[in-house]
């Protein structure tokens, strides 16, 4: 696998540039001593976080989506930084570099984790607590973080019956509104699991939601339910220059195009 990613990073050199458009990168855990490929070091994290107010102007997600529906153009790229899981990690690790440098940034919580009635949405991570619900409060009221859902019980949204579906979105989205006092209108499929079937639940619950496929977003590819983003990983380039060179991440927008046949 290895190899692979190597190979692939070569051939990532080969592709034309591109400028423009909407880059939405993807974190999940930062230093939080895992072996786990999104598990990022703290380091790395506060660099790639100064070196991106100088290649992108860092914008919210409802920013972002304002311009790929005007079609705007700007004197940089935009990128959107999401994290998923709202682990306590993300509040001790992740939260006072964004807050330092006033980046934005979404995250998207599944509510069972939080409301203690179900487990850690990543497996290997049975050591690692939820953020509070005060500390969300806390985070949402500096106006930088925006909350989305991540479902209620983290499920794989493909398998649910109609009903159950429904339910599960719901579900989230009341309690996180009512808890928080905003408006959540965006969803993120739990592991990336991801069908036209779910879409048509997803979107009569929520007005935007986020899919891998590593892709930068633009005015003419843009799908409000179909949000391409970018997970980030310790085994790619800490730089993130590469990243917003192409319109296209090749490791991820294959992996993606991989997982939907096997599963």
């Amino acid at each position: 696998m290895q190899v692979v990613r190597k190979i692939l990073h070569l051939c990532q050199k080969l592709l034309p540039v591109y400028s423009g458009g909407v880059t939405i990168l993807s974190y999940h855990l930062i230093g939080a001593g895992t072996p786990l490929r999104v598990d990022i070091d703290e380091h790395v994290f506060q660099r790639q976080m100064n070196e991106l107010k100088g290649l992108a102007e860092v914008v919210s997600l409802h920013e972002a989506i304002d311009a790929l529906r005007n079609g705007a153009g700007t004197k940089k790229p935009l990128a959107v930084i999401f994290f998923d899981d709202a682990y306590e990690n993300f509040y001790e690790e992740a939260w006072p570099i964004l807050h330092e440098l006033s980046i934005p940034v979404t995250l998207f919580v599944p509510v069972g984790f939080l409301e203690r009635e179900t487990g850690p949405p990543i497996s290997e991570t049975d050591g690692l607590r939820s953020a509070s619900w005060e500390q969300l409060v806390e985070m949402v009221a500096t106006g930088l973080l925006n909350v989305g859902s991540h479902g209620w019980s983290h499920l794989d949204m493909r398998k649910l019956s109609g009903e159950a579906a429904t339910a599960e979105l719901f579900r989230s989205r009341q309690i996180l509104e009512d808890r928080l006092g905003v408006s959540v209108d965006s969803f993120c499929y739990p592991r990336g699991l991801w069908s036209l079937r779910a879409e048509r639940y997803v979107g009569e619950v929520y007005d935007l939601a986020t899919i891998p496929g590593g892709q930068m977003l633009t005015s003419k590819n843009f799908n409000p339910l179909r949000l391409w983003r970018l997970p980030i990983t310790r085994d790619m380039p800490s730089s993130l220059v590469s990243i917003f060179e192409t319109r296209v991440w090749l490791e991820e927008w294959l992996a993606d195009k991989w997982r939907r046949y096997v599963r």
